[in-house]
């Protein structure tokens, strides 16, 4: 089992617009850095396990913008 943080954002908006970008550059960073797609175990069988955020109203709506 291992942690690692590998963003730390603030904003001034809740929006699940706002959230739908930050999360798409953080993604779309961490891509380029490691040279791999961000994958998610509920999705692709493999990969991040949990995402933790702070429970704004934005982040809980983000799915429902794509």
């Amino acid at each position: 089992m291992r942690s690692i943080i590998s963003a730390h954002v603030f904003t001034t908006s809740q929006s699940a617009q706002a959230h739908l970008i930050l999360f798409h550059h953080i993604f779309q960073i961490a891509a380029k850095d490691t040279g791999n797609f961000i994958k998610f175990c509920h999705i692709h069988g493999s990969g991040i396990e949990s995402v933790i955020a702070d429970g704004h109203q934005g982040q809980a709506l983000v799915d429902a913008l794509r």
